[in-house]
């Protein structure tokens, strides 16, 4: 269904390519074109593949992530479809390098104001920049960004959005869902320089369960009510309204 809706908005797609059998196997290049509904190119992808026995090896340069969802969705198993759907990622792709065999595979993939829907309790994010690595079940990202707008799902008041996000996460699927974890992630704005490390359980039914730890510097205190969790009690928060005034936390 994805793939179709993603046909309809891509109505004229053309796709060159050229190959030539050697001894080790086959030597694949060539370029895709794609226009929105009004016949603008809104992308040119090139790729070329080589084959070494049982083993494929490619690259892929000047994609998107909404075309690579649509492709990779049809072939996904049941959990993890609805999944990437829900996120619905969006943004350039500069380049993702491939290495497949049976069975297996692992994709490296560069990643440029890529962004993602709040979906399953965890947050929304865009302007997203690194390197995203994946291979069944598994994968991380090291991610090096700039003016990130993160969607809180409701779990702060209102959306923030970061000066900077450095630093890697990791996660592994499960048969319950997913689990994410990381030793550090560095967060600055002009309210606050952070670094967050711990983990957070996703499962495919259920709240998310959250393991964190923080370290906090430079704190604007009467912007704190902005960062501070719904999930407090009401009298709480409304307390805090009014008592953090100004200053700093060092």
């Amino acid at each position: 269904a994805l793939l179709g809706r993603w046909l309809t908005n891509q109505p004229a797609s053309e796709l060159a390519l050229d190959g030539q059998r050697q001894e080790t196997g086959w030597q694949l290049r060539g370029h895709a074109r794609f226009a929105d509904r009004s016949g603008r190119i809104v992308t040119e992808p090139t790729f070329e593949w080589s084959q070494t026995g049982e083993q494929w090896q490619g690259r892929i340069r000047d994609l998107r992530a909404q075309e690579i969802a649509a492709w990779a969705t049809p072939w996904l198993n049941e959990p993890t479809r609805p999944w990437l759907a829900s996120l619905n990622p969006q943004g350039e792709l500069p380049e993702i390098a491939v290495q497949a065999a049976t069975g297996t595979y692992a994709v490296t993939i560069q990643l440029r104001d890529v962004a993602l829907q709040a979906a399953h309790g965890l947050p929304g994010l865009s302007h997203l920049t690194g390197t995203l690595e994946f291979a069944p079940d598994q994968g991380r990202i090291k991610l090096d960004s700039r003016q990130v707008r993160v969607e809180t799902a409701g779990l702060l008041r209102a959306p923030v959005t970061l000066d900077t996000m450095a630093g890697t996460l990791t996660w592994t699927r499960g048969a319950d869902g997913f689990r994410l974890e990381s030793a550090g992630l560095d967060l600055a704005n002009a309210d606050l320089n952070a670094r967050v490390w711990g983990s957070v359980a996703a499962p495919d039914t259920g709240q998310p369960l959250l393991d964190l730890q923080g370290l906090f510097r430079e704190v604007r205190v009467g912007r704190v009510r902005r960062y501070l969790p719904t999930t407090l009690p009401a009298d709480g928060l409304a307390w805090m309204d009014q008592a953090l005034v100004d200053g700093r936390a060092a």
